[in-house]
């Protein structure tokens, strides 16, 4: 079995932390949903392609999801865990 290429791994990983760990409509459990939240993953890609961004960005762009696409009350906590494991992500892609 091959490895997956290092950015299709890292966009994986990308998916998977926003369909279980952020999953604020509850879809990330369904497997005919696991592409509900994919058109969020270029804006996330975009806050991490800039030099000088941080989690808190990530966060930001989360919160803005939840309350201004989705009309939710965002969880500040919840963003502020999966934009650490984003982060995560993106460091062990970018090491």
């Amino acid at each position: 079995m091959t490895q997956p290429d290092p950015a299709e791994q890292f966009i994986l990983n990308i998916r998977q932390t926003l369909n279980y760990d952020w999953n604020p409509i509850g879809v990330g459990d369904s497997p005919e949903l696991q592409d509900e939240y994919d058109s969020y993953i270029d804006g996330l890609l975009d806050i991490l392609d800039d030099e000088n961004t941080s989690v808190d960005a990530l966060k930001d762009y989360l919160i803005l999801i939840e309350n201004e696409q989705m009309g939710l009350k965002p969880d500040s906590n919840k963003a502020q865990k999966v934009a650490e494991k984003l982060w995560q992500h993106f460091e062990r892609f970018i090491a």
